[in-house]
């Protein structure tokens, strides 16, 4: 269930922000500076919510799904995951996020390894 909410979340995130303009070119300029002023404001958010709640599984997953989504930030997703991994060995929702990062990157072989145990911890994860 909650990786369906993440998904959501980028899903919903995506179609906002992805949409075709007939607008002249000024228009559109504004659009990507107001994009990447929400986009900025999210990172602060995500960060800030590790600080307040460093001990939080979840927050550093939140974090590392927004770096992974966010124009391909895979070390600092890759960081993120591996600090929720540290919180609880096996929170298997962090192993998948891990898992798809480490493809992305085309690391197949550690991609494969997280997956497996993404699956071992929650054998709903296919």
């Amino acid at each position: 269930m909650k990786i369906l909410l993440s998904l959501s979340f980028f899903l919903i995130f995506s179609l906002l922000f992805s949409g075709c303009s007939t607008h002249d070119r000024g228009d559109e300029n504004s659009k990507i500076s107001s994009f990447a002023i929400r986009v900025n404001e999210s990172q602060k958010y995500y960060d800030a919510l590790v600080v307040r709640e460093p001990g939080n599984k979840e927050a550093w997953l939140y974090k590392g799904l927004y770096y992974l989504d966010t124009f391909g930030q895979y070390e600092e997703a890759i960081s993120s995951f591996n600090v929720a991994l540290e919180l609880d060995p096996e929170y298997a929702l962090a192993w998948y996020a891990k898992g798809i990062t480490l493809s992305n990157m085309n690391r197949m072989n550690e991609s494969e390894i997280c997956l497996q145990k993404a699956r071992y911890y929650d054998p709903s994860l296919t």
